[in-house]
């Protein structure tokens, strides 16, 4: 057999291993999908929400809001989409009012409601649901940033999920380096210096920069009556920061009312931005760039990144130079949450599916396009888990 020949025979043997790989992968990909996404043939599911009032626990009400205005949305442009959501408010003094065992004994009476979602930054609500579920063990109870002990939510509910905050200052200061920067630079005031969330973070940036040898630089914000100097010398002083060490620096700000000249002034300048002052700033981007949404959009994250990433790139020849999380992280863990009941009713899954963390970042990519990380809180108990939504690049 000739040289030639033998070589076509191997390609051809190549291809057809290729081709049913590639065919493999395709029909893995779509039982994930039929696992996950909606159908047509998917149970009528009823979702129940229960937070305090925007005042006291403005995170989970604005995130429980926006879950209640996707799904009408949903409905209102899909006739076959049957599952609805519905916000129950708590009122102040939940733990001890007679209005919060009414408001669970609506709950427990209404025979539709399949996925019953918890969030409060106070304790008080696990007991409720633990008396709820010995009557209705058909409801998937499921905790969203709920300030209770731990061994209660993971005793009493079937699934928890909470924020995670862990290695913040070290993560920022990793994505600048990551990104470029030569040197990173944060400005604080003393306002600031009083917090100890803050000062959490900024402990973790020094530790971090010290590691990974990224030399790290602190210009102090004077204590001014008017914010308007306060924004004029932060301005200032990054243009002076740039003649010395040039563009290669990443900014970085406590404070949420400097983000607007950060946002501004990384147009012309092109200096690093890890992040702005929060994990997210989508909402108050849109703002400053005039990019316009309606209602509906306001917190849709991954649309609204789109829509920032697009007028960045059009804007300038600039391009990862900003990072941020891909989603406010408070917001996801809601959406997680109701996303995840929402799958396990509809098709009619055991529980103990969403203790497995790749099914969760399966539906966390499928439905949300979204890259999330789902850890779990105690080695060994599957039913907590710590999210950490992934970090973007506009």
């Amino acid at each position: 057999m000739s040289k030639f020949l033998k070589r076509i025979i191997t390609v051809s043997v190549s291809i057809v291993f290729l081709t049913v790989f590639l065919v493999g992968c395709g029909q893995e990909e779509n039982k994930k999908k039929a696992e996950i996404l909606e159908d047509t043939k998917d149970a009528d599911i009823k979702t129940i929400i229960v937070t305090q009032n925007d005042k006291e626990n403005k995170s989970a009400f604005e995130a429980a809001k926006k879950e209640k205005m996707d799904n009408e949305y949903k409905r209102f442009n899909n006739s076959k989409y049957k599952s609805y959501v519905e916000h129950y408010i708590l009122p102040s003094d939940f733990e001890d009012n007679k209005k919060t065992d009414e408001m669970f004994n609506k709950i427990k009476k209404d025979k539709n409601a399949k996925i019953l979602i918890v969030s409060a930054n106070k304790a008080g609500l696990a007991e409720k649901v633990k008396k709820l579920k010995k009557e209705r063990r058909d409801i998937l109870t499921i905790s969203a940033d709920l300030n209770e002990d731990d061994q209660k939510l993971i005793k009493d509910f079937d699934l928890n999920f909470k924020t995670g905050d862990f290695d913040h200052g070290e993560r920022i200061v990793d994505l600048a380096k990551s990104m470029g920067a030569q040197r990173f630079i944060y400005f604080v005031g003393n306002n600031d210096l009083k917090d100890s969330k803050k000062m959490e973070i900024l402990d973790g940036m020094k530790k971090e920069s010290k590691k990974i040898d990224l030399p790290i630089e602190e210009v102090k914000i004077p204590d001014m009556n008017n914010p308007y100097e306060e924004k004029a010398f932060v301005s200032n002083s990054i243009d002076s920061l740039i003649k010395k060490y040039g563009r290669d620096i990443n900014i970085y700000t406590f404070d949420s009312k400097f983000d607007e000249i950060l946002a501004s002034k990384v147009f012309d300048d092109k200096f690093f931005i890890a992040e702005f002052s929060d994990k997210n700033v989508s909402p108050e981007l849109m703002k400053v760039y005039g990019l316009k949404y309606v209602t509906r959009q306001a917190n849709d994250y991954v649309w609204m990144n789109s829509q920032i990433g697009a007028y960045i790139k059009l804007s300038s020849d600039m391009e990862r130079r900003i990072g941020a999380s891909a989603y406010n992280p408070e917001f996801y863990t809601m959406k997680i949450a109701a996303d995840v009941g929402e799958v396990l009713k509809s098709k009619k899954m055991n529980v103990k599916k969403a203790y497995n963390s790749v099914f969760l970042e399966n539906i966390s990519n499928m439905k949300n396009k979204t890259g999330c990380g789902f850890i779990n809180k105690y080695k060994g108990v599957g039913n907590y888990k710590i999210i950490d939504v992934d970090q973007i690049l506009y």
